[in-house]
Formats: C-alpha cells, structure tokens, sequence
C-alpha cells in the first residue's frame, strides 16, 4: 500500500496509510454477530424449550409440530448451499441485515399465532433468513475478523 506524503517545510514525511479499525472494532463485530446468533435462531431453538406451550399456544398436535420442524429441516438442507454462493456475491454485512431483518419480522408473525399453514410458510422463512443469509454471512465475517 502506498503511503501518503506530508509536505512540511522542506522535508516530506511519509505516513503509512493503515487499514486497521479502530481499537475494539472487532471485538465489537463479534459481539453484534453473537447477538445476532441469539436472535435469529430464536424461533428454532425454541422447540425443545417451549414444546408443550406451542402445543397448546397454537393448538397443534404432535405430527403437525413435527411436520413444521421437518419442513424447516428440509428447507435448510435446499438453502444450505446456496447461501455459500450469497455470501460470495454480496456484502456479509448486508446479508447480516437483511437476515435480521427478516427473522424479527417473522418472529413477530409468529406472535400473531398464526395458523397451521401459514406455520409451514414461516418455518421456510425462517430457514431463508437463518441458513440462506445469515449462517454463510457470519461464518464469512468471522473468517476475516
């Protein structure tokens, strides 16, 4: 990299023009990337936590649970490669926005305790923000911190 030159007086100095952040910076990407964990996988981790209040909460029986969490499952393993290709071709902290984004709006529909079809929309939705953008994202920006 090219420095910069000074001109003072009669002498030139040269100042090294430097690409670190500013001291913290990474240590604060890494905590805002840990939250983001936190959040976005929310909805999903939820499951072993929650198992009886969802049951009773959106009235489901056990096979349809199941078949909510198979469909995410199956959604993942389609979006799981794909999301490499994402994190290649855009910004990792545009596709970190977008997936948060994303994953509030859902985890408020949720909220809405919506019914069981609409459950299987959500459940590849949240497969969209966490696997498609997110994980390929963050494993990326991690990679180069």
């Amino acid at each position: 990299m090219k420095g910069l030159r000074i001109s003072i007086g009669r002498r030139c100095h040269r100042h090294r023009v430097s690409d670190q952040e500013p001291e913290g910076g990474k240590t604060a990407e890494i905590i805002a990337l840990s939250c983001g964990l936190a959040g976005i996988y929310g909805f999903i981790n939820s499951k072993a936590a929650f198992y009886n209040i969802i049951q009773v909460t959106f009235d489901f029986s056990d096979t349809q649970i199941g078949n909510i969490w198979s469909m995410y499952g199956i959604a993942s393993l389609a979006f799981y490669s794909l999301g490499g290709c994402l994190a290649d071709r855009f910004p990792s902290k545009q596709l970190i926005a977008a997936a948060l984004f994303l994953s509030a709006f859902l985890h408020l529909a949720v909220s809405y305790v919506p019914r069981y079809n609409v459950m299987f929309i959500l459940a590849v939705l949240f497969s969209i923000s966490s696997v498609l953008l997110f994980f390929p994202a963050s494993s990326k920006m991690l990679s180069i911190i």
